[in-house]
């Protein structure tokens, strides 16, 4: 009986060794290389008809460029 005892730890101890022993995972990709898209480069703003607005800061009550109903406009009083 001992023999037995012995002979299935034998056994679970081998199969566990064997499971253990898979393979190490690969190394992690760089972030360059999973990036899904390379936006590496030069940016530069694009000038529209907004420029005034990001160059300085518009005094106040100025919204040329905000879409406003007539309904909404204020009225200079």
């Amino acid at each position: 009986m001992r023999a037995l005892g012995l002979a299935v730890l034998t056994a679970v101890w081998l199969a566990q060794s064997v499971f253990a022993q898979r393979g190490a995972p690969p190394p992690a990709q760089t972030p360059r290389v999973s990036a899904p898209i390379d936006l590496t480069g030069y940016w530069v703003s694009v000038v529209t008809e907004d420029w005034r607005y990001r160059m300085v800061t518009p005094p106040k009550g100025d919204y040329a460029s905000v879409p406003v109903s007539p309904a909404n406009r204020p009225t200079d009083a």
